[in-house]
């Protein structure tokens, strides 16, 4: 992107395939990434701590990134923007290769990829805990972590902002992520995690509902921040109990079926909660995924039975 930008050649064809070459990039990263945490850890009881402290890192990156971006991207253009971005991962090699990780040991018996991703479907569909989470994830992330497609809308027509108000919003949003997952990390033990989800989806629900009736600046602000807090501890929790209850064989192809569950869903729910939008304005939207999502909450607390203490 830097030399592309640079050349000042940069049709949209071109973007298209730089985007679907990166996409499949994060296709093997995240997992791969994710499932990386469980074996750096060397204590159980510490991994919801990690899983936690992971994703708050993310969204310390996803808040001061923009905002840095946008000063520069302002002042010396998009070229000089994706050359730092080119740099920084000098950083991550650098600290990729500093990580001890334990030896890995190949599995004796090596099976065609076709066959490998079948196991991992039969072994997700046997693991009811499993197959439940990914459920959850799949359709918290489908049909009411997409609200933020919405928020532009707010912005500018029921706030008559601009960029300004716009950043507030997602500056608020990520604020309350940030603190969410800060929140999970300091839970000793991984304790009660899932009474922790449940409680943060309820919340999420309400405050979708109350921010589609929010015509104050402020008060939409704070029920940003708690719908941020709300949201955000879907991926950790979801992502700790998949690991812990995941073997260490399958672990990495379970984890690449929940990044799948959530940001393969993220595209296609941003594009459903737009047409509906469309149909039955934003406001109405953003209250039915207010209530959509408590009526998930419930399903899930009835179905999903955790096997471990830890996960109660």
């Amino acid at each position: 992107l830097t030399l592309i930008y640079h050349s000042g050649f940069h049709p949209i064809w071109l973007m298209l395939i730089l985007s679907t070459v990166l996409g499949i990039a994060n296709a093997y990263d995240v997992p791969t990434r994710q499932a990386m945490v469980n074996s750096i850890i060397t204590n159980n009881d510490d991994l919801p701590s990690a899983i936690a402290m992971n994703s708050s890192l993310n969204n310390i990156t996803r808040l001061a990134g923009p905002a840095l971006a946008g000063i520069v991207l302002a002042k010396y253009g998009a070229t000089i923007c994706f050359g730092i971005n080119t740099i920084s991962f000098l950083a991550v090699i650098f600290c990729i290769n500093k990580m001890v990780l334990p030896k890995y040991i190949p599995t004796k018996n090596r099976s065609n990829p076709w066959t490998d991703f079948k196991d991992g479907i039969n072994y997700t569909r046997e693991n009811t805990e499993i197959k439940t989470t990914l459920y959850l994830s799949a359709i918290i992330s489908l049909l009411v972590a997409t609200y933020n497609t919405l928020q532009p809308y707010f912005a500018k027509v029921v706030f008559s902002g601009d960029a300004s108000i716009y950043g507030y919003i997602n500056a608020a949003t990520g604020l309350g992520a940030l603190a969410s997952t800060l929140f999970i990390a300091s839970q000793k033990n991984g304790s009660k995690l899932k009474s922790i989800l449940f409680n943060n989806l309820l919340l999420l629900g309400a405050g979708l509902i109350i921010m589609s009736f929010t015509r104050h600046l402020p008060s939409f602000l704070f029920m940003a921040f708690v719908c941020g807090f709300g949201t955000m501890s879907t991926v950790p929790i979801c992502n700790t109990i998949i690991q812990m209850t995941s073997s260490e064989e399958m672990r990495g192809r379970v984890v690449g079926f929940f990044a799948m569950s959530t940001l393969g869903t993220l595209p296609l729910g941003s594009l459903f909660i737009g047409w509906l939008a469309r149909n039955i304005g934003a406001q109405n939207c953003q209250l039915a995924q207010g209530i959509v999502c408590i009526l998930i909450t419930f399903s899930f607390y009835k179905f999903l039975r955790p096997k471990s203490k830890m996960l109660q």
